[in-house]
């Protein structure tokens, strides 16, 4: 037997591994995993606590205040939220029960990852692979996954199990309960993925270095990566340290002091997911909030630096900039350094910006964002929500176009900045990095398991080490086929300099110019801008051109008061006009400062704002809430809104009495209303208006005061009284004096319309009326009817009886009532016999 031929062919063969060794191997992973979770659960669960405790002090009326959480609820809740933070997960649900009739109960779902606390679990479960690698090898690749695999896949049935038996119910100060649940199989499918996937991750870091540090084993990973893979990392890199800090003072102004600490640790545990928000946002993206009830869209929004009123995301773009620069010079540094022409290899120009885009994507599906779903249900009544946070649709496109500048700018860039200065290029890329650029070596040349931690160091992990006299390094240790740098001619430095600020002026006016968007956007062109413009006109007297910018939506012979006379005419105006954004799109229905309705209506629109606008009118504060629309941008970059509240008002006029009424010197039309009344409806912008009288020598009415507020509830509403005049009474008596006389001159014993009767027999006797005394007449006090007393009127006739017949004249008393019209100078009235003593 060929002993040697033997020996060869075990030294190829994979060792066996300990089965016990790696069996409490694998049982220590899952130990470090869960153990991770846990710790990380722990946070949160403090996080939820101080933002609890915040939210109470600020509203001692809200949740924070009505929870009760003993010890047990919060293990309880740190079990739960390590499921969350493994699975990506949380559900809560809520209950209550007033009576034996009334019930209410509802639940929620969020998708989201805290990526501080994922991210830890992912590297304490790495680690820990590398470990177990050097302890307990295992040299074949699919021994390595079945590991991984393994750990996974107990580690978060364990996880399930944990989850599921803790189960935190929290009371509040009412008859409600609150309870959380993370469980599923999305806490098994996502968990196996985030710890055993690092388990595996772990094992094949480790599998490359079998002594040394874990920081070698790392740095020995990293120089053997592809290099596409390698630049985009390191691009990634640069961009958290560039907008972490950003995230993190963006967040501490928008809370405040009161909910700084709580703030503060949610900042930390989210800082992942906020720097890539900061990250979408400063290279010209946008993050799209959405929101449905009952599946209707009731919010869409998209946030981007250009509707953004804060100056620190104006500032994100500057990092942004600097961070493409930055790692634009050390991408290009860490590449083969090349000469002649071309200068851009177009061949291979794609492939960063590919990566990095399809990076983007899978992390806006997988990570990014966060959704969240509920119902309810009260009584008989019941309902959903749903929202979602993700990229806007065209973020990977702007994404991808920074992507390839820095791609353009790892290609040109190290030469430009060799060439007027090999010391700044030292202080960017390293020292060591810009030497091995310089001489012309490749640092993908090193690899596999021959080169070590030498090999890694020839990639550039020491590229921290910056200083040092980058150009007498290079020129010591040129190659020989690459000539020194020589110093550029007056000519050149000069079309260096012209082009360096023509880019940074390039880039200066761009940052100017979107910043002069965003503060048009935030105030001349902001629906508050708007709403305050067209309540100005108002205020101003120019109620056609509030016409102009709002259409008031009444028909068009309704708009005859809606002129700059009329409301030039108001004796008061509205002023100290002032407008406030009050909600969004979808928010819901709120009242007005003065307790009218506000605009929010069912039927409010994915992209409306609602405005409060705030004034004084008599001397007393107003408010009406307005509904803004967008609409497409101008201009691409700049906001339109149109308003859709007019505040034309109606406003009913009512006139008692005889006579019209008139606003501005037009006349209201009027129709008759109950009572003998009359009642016109009017359409005017907010003010105090003085409703005249109109004139007649027959009545008389002081002028009325009509208060225009557009307050939702309550109808303007003023009454025109008018009295009779001394004029009317005359009339009256005069007419009703040639009445009776025309009644007079009848030979009827019962005259038809007349106010006196005499019994006859036979009833066709002849008699001859008398008119002894006429009576004396009362107007109304509306003017229009009349009583009159007093009347007296003889009778003479022949009566005829028993054979014989005899002249008898006989007195009757008479009274008379009617109604009086008026036509022009003409006075009119009916006669009838008066019912009343």
């Amino acid at each position: 037997m060929n002993t040697d031929a033997v020996q060869a062919g075990a030294a190829v063969r994979p060792a066996i591994p300990d089965s016990r060794g790696l069996l409490l191997g694998a049982l220590s992973h899952v130990g470090v995993g869960l153990a991770v979770a846990l710790v990380g659960g722990i946070l949160l669960a403090l996080t939820v606590g101080l933002l609890l405790g915040s939210e109470a002090a600020a509203d001692p009326g809200g949740l924070g205040s009505m929870l009760r959480v003993d010890a047990g609820a919060f293990i309880g809740l740190a079990v739960k939220l390590a499921g969350f933070l493994v699975g990506g997960e949380l559900q809560a649900g809520i209950g209550s029960s007033g009576s034996a009739f009334v019930s209410a109960a509802g639940s929620a779902s969020l998708w989201a990852f805290p990526l501080t606390l994922t991210a830890a679990v992912v590297a304490a479960s790495a680690w820990w692979g590398i470990r177990q690698q050097r302890r307990n090898a295992l040299a074949v690749w699919w021994h390595r996954a079945a590991y991984g695999v393994a750990v996974g896949l107990v580690a978060s049935v364990l996880l399930l199990i944990a989850v599921a038996l803790a189960a935190p119910r929290f009371g509040t100060t009412g008859e409600s309960h609150v309870y959380l649940a993370t469980g599923g199989a999305r806490l098994v499918i996502v968990g196996m993925l985030v710890i055993g996937g690092s388990a595996w991750l772990g094992r094949e870091v480790g599998r490359g270095v079998s002594g040394g540090t874990l920081f070698e084993a790392v740095r020995h990973c990293w120089a053997n990566l592809p290099r596409i893979p390698r630049e985009a990392l390191g691009y990634a890199a640069f961009g958290f340290i560039g907008f972490a800090p950003i995230a993190l003072i963006l967040t501490a102004v928008q809370a405040g002091e009161e909910a700084g600490p709580a703030a503060a640790l949610a900042a930390f545990v989210f800082l992942p997911n906020l720097a890539a928000a900061v990250g979408v946002l400063a290279q010209l993206g946008g993050l799209t909030f959405g929101a449905s009830v009952n599946d209707v869209a009731t919010v869409s929004e998209t946030a981007s630096v250009f509707n953004s009123e804060s100056a620190w995301l104006w500032l994100s773009l500057l990092v942004a900039v600097a961070v493409s620069l930055v790692a634009a010079v050390w991408i290009g540094t860490r590449r083969t350094r090349r000469t002649g022409a071309p200068v851009i290899d177009w061949r291979s120009a794609w492939r960063l910006p590919a990566v990095v885009t399809a990076a983007w994507i899978v992390f806006g599906l997988l990570l990014f964002g966060a959704s969240a779903a509920a119902n309810g249900t009260v009584w008989l009544l019941s309902g959903r929500g749903a929202a979602a946070l993700s990229m806007a649709w065209w973020s990977p496109l702007v994404l991808l176009l920074w992507a390839a500048a820095v791609e353009m700018g790892a290609q040109t860039l190290p030469a430009l900045i060799f060439r007027v200065s090999p010391r700044v290029l030292s202080v960017i890329a390293g020292r060591r990095a810009a030497k091995t650029w310089a001489d012309g070596s490749s640092p993908i040349d090193v690899g596999g398991a021959e080169a070590g931690v030498e090999g890694a160091d020839a990639v550039g992990a020491d590229a921290i080490d910056v200083g040092g006299d980058a150009a007498d390094a290079v020129g010591a240790e040129a190659r020989d086929d690459l000539d020194a740098p020589r110093p550029l001619s007056p000519e050149a430095k000069k079309r260096v300099i012209v082009a360096a600020a023509g880019v940074g002026g390039l880039v200066l006016i761009g940052v100017a110019s979107a910043i002069t968007v965003s503060v048009v956007n935030a105030t001349v062109r902001s629906p508050e801008a708007i709403v305050t413009e067209y309540v100005g006109h108002i205020a101003a007297g120019r109620a056609e051109a509030a016409n102009a910018l709002v259409d008031p939506n009444v028909p068009n012979a309704d708009r005859e008061f809606l002129t700059d006379d009329v409301l030039m005419s108001a004796t008061d105006r509205i002023s100290d006009v002032d407008a406030r954004l009050v909600a969004a799109g979808g928010a819901a229905g709120a009242y007005g400062a003065d307790g009218g309705a506000s605009a929010y209506g069912a039927d409010r629109g994915a992209g409306d704002r609602f405005v409060e606008a705030t004034f004084k009118l008599d001397g007393v504060d107003q408010s009406a809430t307005l509904r803004v629309e967008q609409l497409d941008n101008e201009w691409l970059v700049l906001d339109r809104w149109r308003i859709t509240t007019s505040l034309a008002t109606e406003a009913v006029v009512g006139v008692n009495g005889m006579g019209g009424a008139q606003v501005a010197g037009l006349d209201v039309p009027l129709v008759d209303a109950q009572f003998g009344a009359a009642e016109g409806t009017v359409v005017l912008y907010p003010g105090i208006y003085e409703v005249a009288p109109t004139s007649s020598p027959f009545s008389e009415a002081e002028p009325a005061r009509l208060a225009v507020v557009p307050s939702g509830v309550d109808v303007a509403y003023v009454q025109v009284e008018y009295a009779p005049t001394e004029a009317l009474r005359d009339a009256v008596q005069e007419e009703l004096t040639a009445q009776i006389d025309a009644c007079a001159s009848r030979t009827e014993a019962r005259p038809d319309g007349c106010p006196f009767s005499v019994f006859v027999y036979p009833s066709d006797t002849p008699v001859a009326w008398e008119i002894v005394e006429y009576p004396t007449i009362e107007i109304d006090e509306d003017g229009l009817g009349y009583r009159a007393r007093g009347g007296e009127a003889t009778a003479t006739y022949t009566s005829s009886g028993f054979g014989s017949q005899a002249e008898r004249t006989t007195a009757e008393e008479f009274t008379a009532a009617g109604q009086v019209t008026v036509d022009g100078d003409a006075v009119d009235i009916t006669m009838e016999r008066g019912f009343f003593w």
